[in-house]
């Protein structure tokens, strides 16, 4: 397979393949979330992520167990792989392997940008995490100035 896009974050170096219109929509995000692209021809990958359609071929495994619902998607585990699901695209994460395999429907293409945004970026962030990096659940105030405080606390704890 032909190397894919190639996007950098401090050290670390994320190869993309993906199908058109998923991988324009994906190049974007990216560069949202201070990814940087790069021509990268002699870098390494750390994180690799793979997009095609799902006509229906690719179901999660039956022996997976539920560990998160929201209002848009499903997550599931068996042993160390993670399965996050809208019902028919499916993104299939192997945090060890440091890949992703990403199967999306015509259907998950018509979803809100921000329902899209949060299903790629809860994905990336079980990628990164033994990486050692974390996302930061938190509240902040800033001035005009620039000067701030951040609320570090879980959810419903008052920030």
């Amino acid at each position: 397979m032909r190397q894919g896009s190639l996007y950098a974050l401090d050290n670390l170096v994320l190869e993309l393949h993906a199908e058109k219109p998923t991988r324009e929509y994906l190049n974007h995000l990216l560069q949202e979330l201070s990814w940087v692209r790069t021509p990268g021809r002699n870098a390494k990958p750390d994180l690799h992520v793979f997009v095609t359609s799902n006509n229906g071929e690719f179901r999660i495994p039956q022996n997976c167990r539920e560990v998160l619902r929201t209002d848009d998607f499903l997550g599931f585990e068996v042993d160390a792989d993670f399965y996050l699901t809208d019902s028919s695209s499916v993104f299939h994460l192997q945090p060890a392997k440091r890949a992703g395999y990403a199967r999306v429907t015509r259907s998950f293409l018509a979803k809100s940008p921000l329902t899209q945004a949060d299903f790629w970026c809860f994905g990336l962030l079980k990628l990164l995490r033994p990486r050692g990096i974390y996302s930061l659940h938190a509240a902040g105030l800033a001035t005009k100035e620039g000067e701030g405080i951040l609320f570090v606390g879980p959810s419903g704890s008052g920030k």
